[in-house]
């Protein structure tokens, strides 16, 4: 599998099922309204749910719109991948060296996240706690 492939079922990492954000959201809210609840709830660490032929992944999303993934293969080496992040509705794009990537946040609540790529492939992320902000993988 491709490191972009196993990126973005990462990113679309599935960390998503769990209620569906529209769901829990009011009718009459707006699509502003949607992406600032949207953006206070996603800045934080990130987990991904799944280890991807003994990679681990991890993904922060900084309160400036800048992102760092880090990626531990099953032998221990680390790489970081930066990029930013931005958010429109329940739309969330990601972009890096690969390009962007665009995704939509099917759930998100204090501690799941839940994405669903293009190709609606589920990725799920785990938040991690707030005193490991700044800690690689």
């Amino acid at each position: 599998m491709q490191l972009k492939q196993v990126i973005t079922s990462a990113l679309l990492v599935g960390a998503l099922s769990t209620l569906a954000l529209t769901s829990c959201q009011s009718k009459g809210q707006t699509s502003e309204d949607k992406t600032a609840d949207n953006s206070a709830r996603i800045v934080g660490i990130w987990k991904f749910s799944e280890i991807n032929n003994g990679v681990t992944i991890q993904v922060t999303f900084h309160p400036d719109k800048k992102l760092s993934q880090y990626f531990r293969s099953a032998d221990g080496r680390d790489k970081l991948r930066p990029g930013t992040w931005d958010l429109r509705g329940d739309s969330l794009f990601v972009t890096d060296q690969t390009g962007t990537t665009p995704m939509t946040i099917e759930s998100i609540t204090d501690s799941t996240l839940s994405l669903l790529s293009l190709d609606s492939l589920p990725i799920h992320f785990l938040r991690i706690r707030e005193d490991s902000i700044g800690t690689k993988p």
